[in-house]
């Protein structure tokens, strides 16, 4: 019994196991912790770039629309610089100008339209219509006059024209659908509208229409991250762009 007891007094003294304990359950607290704040951090650096890549994209988006927004200024300007000619060259050079706008990639239509007697001589156009010029893309690669741009019969309904005209100011409308004549397939598009002024005074519209499909293509482009995808809606909340062709043109809120 005594060896026992000495040879147990020889050892040092016991180790607190309570104390080993709450050391181990501190380390696996701090270790948890740890990984748990590397997690947010790594789930917060992944937020950031695709919010990062997300607004980049959308940049670019936003950069193609505003070039064709670009293409309508110019004409709105070119009509303020011609506008002193005579009737037959302003009719002239008004055909070269939108017949060239038309023929960009992306474009579908251009047009200009004119209050009557503020632009033109008052003997140019009806009263009631606006005089102007209207060409716009075949389907086959080529573009097409329409005799009926010359002398336009623009009712209160015409969206595009009015939201330019009455605000004086650019206008996109909300996409809608719409075909350019007999025998041509109906497509998706947005309007872009720019006040025209001569002196100061708004005489008329310049606009150009953006088929869906391009916006489709430079937005179906968008993937922040695999899987992903992204989708154009308009300011009332209308899909102009969108992966699946059915959800064109429904709002957001439907499915």
């Amino acid at each position: 019994m005594s060896i026992f007891r000495e040879t147990l007094g020889e050892h040092p003294q016991s180790p607190d196991v309570t104390a080993i304990c709450a050391g181990v359950l501190a380390f696996g607290f701090t270790a948890a912790f740890s990984i748990m704040k590397m997690r947010d951090i790594q789930e917060s650096a992944l937020q950031i770039q695709i919010q990062s890549q997300s607004e980049a994209q959308a940049h670019s988006v936003a950069a193609v629309l505003e070039r064709k927004l670009g293409f309508a200024r110019a004409l709105a300007r070119s009509m303020e610089g011609i506008a002193s000619m005579p009737d037959k060259e302003k009719r002239s050079v008004l055909d070269s100008l939108v017949s060239s706008l038309a023929r960009e990639e992306g474009v579908s239509a251009a047009y200009v339209n004119l209050e009557q007697g503020k632009f033109f001589s008052a003997k140019i156009g009806t009263p009631g219509n606006k005089p102007g010029a209207t060409w716009f893309k075949d389907g086959k690669g080529g573009i097409q006059f329409d005799p009926a741009g010359n002398n336009t019969q623009i009712d209160s309904t015409t969206e595009w024209y009015w939201s330019a005209f009455l605000r004086k100011r650019e206008s996109m409308v909300e996409p809608y659908r719409y075909s350019y004549g007999p025998g041509l397939d109906t497509i998706m598009l947005v309007s872009m509208a720019v006040p025209i002024r001569v002196g100061g005074e708004v005489v008329g519209v310049a606009g150009l229409d953006v088929p869906l499909e391009q916006l489709q293509k430079t937005v179906g482009e968008i993937h922040p991250m695999a899987g992903s995808y992204a989708i154009l809606a308009s300011n009332k909340g209308v899909r102009a762009a969108h992966p699946k062709p059915e959800q064109l043109m429904k709002p957001l809120e439907t499915t």
